[in-house]
């Protein structure tokens, strides 16, 4: 095999680049009497309403109603800020509608259309102002321009905001509550007491608050749920679902297959930062590469410290070939935290115990890696982003985490129920499916991995799968416990094996690259292998680590990572040689993905930063290519993804292939564009990974060409300590 490692340095290849900002071309499908004639009524209902509610259900004396956007009029820069801004009306949150409107263009047609729904917050006096307004038709031009994007306006009812099916007496529910930054701690303390007034009583030490969103455990029979659903800045209310440790695949035998030997030395690279949260290790078997932290002296359960130390062998050593007698020596320390324990209480396990305890730790101390293994068992939701990951994606907004979390064992349920889990849905994570076997040319989805797609943003979940194991091949894991290789499946499985190639390839690089750069170096060699990328995402994980870190003398993976401001541009050149040295068919393959500050409030708009990206391969020329486009990125059906939709996602991969003569200082062009609860917004720097490989039929020698020509790309040199084994 070729030993060509990876090129860095690409961002000395990038340059600045000036592009004006095109504005939307203003299309209105409703005239301004047509809307008032529609809305109006709509206003006078909701007035109505106000006054039916009861008064400590008012938070700060407000009422919450929804607000409906006509399908053209999604883009950030649609967004109805002016009119918003007049009225003193407050955008506290959003989701995903499917809605008929009234009227469309005439092209395409479709029975249902996806849309954004507001969640606006108003007091009785903005109300009055703004029905007064529409009744003199004293609005000026600009706010006349946002009142016609308009769909629908009416109340947000507390049966709304109850989601599935509650029957039985009582209940422990997940309570979601809009919480502006301003008005936070009054909207938890009026519901305090109008939940008191209504003979329930909740415990706000087990209150979870991020960004824009509440959550509180409240235990209630069905009647005192519905009184308690009128409160109006509550926003979902959900079955309080179990954690657990994915629901583990049991084998008929899990019997000790055989024993290997533990490595005599410590870990290949000190310096890296790793933590698995799970149910502990049991022993200092491990204790050379773990140190083990816990949140109480209360005995574990045997269940949860054999998942806990079999997680932790698999990332430290990864699976244990069949004719394997030692074990490697691992890349890296562990922190291993056992945050599940027979004091946790099972039903209450959801955005409360667990998650307390996982928050107390990322919170105070940084970590390169994470490892999820466990989690709420219950599928994600389109419309409404779940407590976990609402509260864990800030840790992962910078780039410098990389946290992979396994997607969940249920996809032999079918249907919704086999849809990935929370928090796996996270964008700036690495959700793990498991696949049947380890041989990355023949391998299946394990019938047993929950499936995606994820929302959009972060449509393709899950990112990757890995060896997950199967009832004919399971996966063979060394445990601490008994000193002994036992067989095993399951996503809990999979997820340390992807994290152990990403840190074995920040532990094999001399350069200090960042997490991301192993992510996306991971999605960019993943194949799928003929799989749907709803099951499996971007492809198999390479089992090989040398499959990842080098490429064939007809190759070449140019490494770029760097920052973007806001709504600034790059040229980021494709390294090729002289187009007369390239005797076959050029296929270039392209990875973006970057970090992203996120709007969990509104899942509609769920990403800050999105990317514009044009090709452009005769260079300076203005034919283009869509090498990143909505087909490229397999929507779910043609009203799934929104036509500005790919731009939001922030990982985006393709491949494209040219003949030579199609090419001439190929480049791509990459803006930066910023949003913030689904409007306009500027002022962050993006992070961001760029991988590039340029593969040419019959010319052995394109990488030698490409170092020689590109002087500034120097190989990647290994450390020399690290020993890389062939598996």
């Amino acid at each position: 095999m070729a030993r060509n490692f990876l090129l860095g340095y690409g961002e000395a290849l990038t340059s600045n680049l000036e592009r004006p900002d095109s504005g939307p071309i203003e299309k209105f499908f409703y005239d301004y009497q047509e809307n008032k004639d529609f809305l109006l009524p709509k206003l006078y209902q909701l007035e109505k309403e106000f006054k039916r509610l009861p008064e400590m259900a008012l938070t700060n004396g407000k009422v919450v109603g929804k607000l409906t956007i006509h399908p053209t009029h999604l883009a950030k820069s649609y967004y109805p800020k002016g009119l918003l801004s007049k009225f003193s009306i407050s955008n506290i949150g959003s989701k995903e509608v499917k809605v008929k409107p009234r009227r469309v263009g005439t092209k395409n047609k479709k029975e249902l259309y996806s849309t954004n729904c507001l969640y606006i917050s108003l007091s009785k006096e903005s109300l009055a102002e703004f029905i007064a307004a529409i009744e003199s038709d004293s609005l000026n031009t600009t706010h006349r321009n946002d009142f016609c994007k308009l769909e629908d306006i009416r109340l947000f009812e507390g049966q709304e905001k109850i989601i599935g099916d509650v029957q039985g007496s009582t209940y422990k529910f997940e309570f979601a509550f809009h919480t502006p930054n301003k008005e936070s701690s009054q909207v938890l303390a009026q519901f305090s007491d109008f939940s008191k007034y209504n003979g329930c009583t909740v415990d706000h030490k087990k209150g979870i608050s991020v960004d824009g969103l509440s959550f509180l455990s409240v235990t209630c029979d069905k009647l005192t749920l519905t009184k308690l659903s009128e409160y109006s800045y509550l926003r979902s209310i959900r079955k309080m679902p179990e954690i657990g440790l994915l629901n583990p695949v049991s084998l008929q035998e899990n019997k000790v297959v055989r024993e290997v030997k533990l490595p005599d030395t410590r870990a290949e690279n000190d310096k890296i930062k790793v933590a698995i949260f799970d149910g502990g290790i049991g022993g200092n078997t491990l204790s050379k590469w773990v140190q083990e932290h816990t949140f109480s002296d209360v005995q574990p359960l045997v269940e949860h410290v054999t998942h806990g130390s079999e997680v932790t062998s698999l990332l430290l050593f990864g699976p244990v070939e069949y004719d394997q007698t030692e074990l490697p020596v691992p890349y890296a320390n562990i922190d291993h935290y056992r945050v599940i324990d027979p004091l946790t209480d099972r039903c209450d396990l959801d955005s409360l115990d667990v998650l307390q305890r996982i928050l107390s730790v990322i919170s105070k101390k940084h970590y390169d890696f994470i490892n999820l293994s466990i989690g709420p068992r219950n599928p994600i939701e389109d419309d409404e982003v779940h407590s976990w990951t609402s509260a864990l994606e800030p840790y992962l907004v910078t780039g410098k985490t990389l946290m992979s979390v396994a997607v969940g064992n249920d996809g032999v349920l079918g249907n919704e129920m086999a849809r990935i889990q929370s928090p796996s849905d996270m964008v700036n994570a690495i959700a793990v499916g498991a696949s049947s076997s380890d041989n990355d040319d023949f391998w299946s989805l394990a019938n047993y991995s929950s499936i995606g797609p994820g929302r959009s943003p972060g449509l393709m979940k899950p990112d990757v799968v890995a060896f997950g194991g199967s009832s004919s091949e399971p996966v063979e894991i060394y445990s601490p416990l008994t000193d002994g290789v036992h067989p095993k499946m399951g996503t809990s499985y999979a997820a340390p094996s992807v994290l152990r190639q990403a840190i074995a390839i920040k532990a094999s690089i001399e350069k200090d690259i960042s997490p991301l750069v192993s992510k996306t170096l991971l999605i960019h060699r993943a194949h799928a292998n003929g799989n749907k990328w709803q099951h499996v995402g971007w492809g198999k994980v390479r089992s090989n680590i040398d499959d990842i870190l080098y490429t064939q003398d007809n190759e070449a993976t140019i490494i770029y990572e760097r920052e973007l401001l806001s709504s600034k541009y790059i040229k980021a050149p494709v390294p090729l040689p002289e187009i007369g040295s390239i005797k076959g068919k050029v296929y270039v393959k392209a990875t973006l993905c970057y970090a992203t500050k996120t709007d969990p409030q509104h899942p509609y708009s769920y990403t800050r930063s999105g990317v514009g990206v044009v090709f452009r391969p005769m260079g300076d020329l203005k034919d283009t290519v869509a090498f990143f486009s909505k087909n490229t990125l397999h929507p779910r059906n043609e009203q799934e993804l929104r036509m500005d939709g790919h731009k939001w996602e922030n990982t985006l991969s393709n491949e494209v292939s040219f003949e030579p003569e199609e090419l001439k200082n190929p480049c791509f062009e990459i803006n930066h564009q910023e949003r913030e609860e689904g409007g306009p917004s500027k002022g962050s720097s993006l992070p961001f990974v760029l991988i590039i490989t340029v593969r040419a039929e019959n010319t052995p020698k394109l990488y030698d060409h490409i170092v020689q020509k590109y002087q500034v790309l120097q190989p990647l040199r290994t450390r020399t300590k690290v020993s890389i084994p062939l598996r």
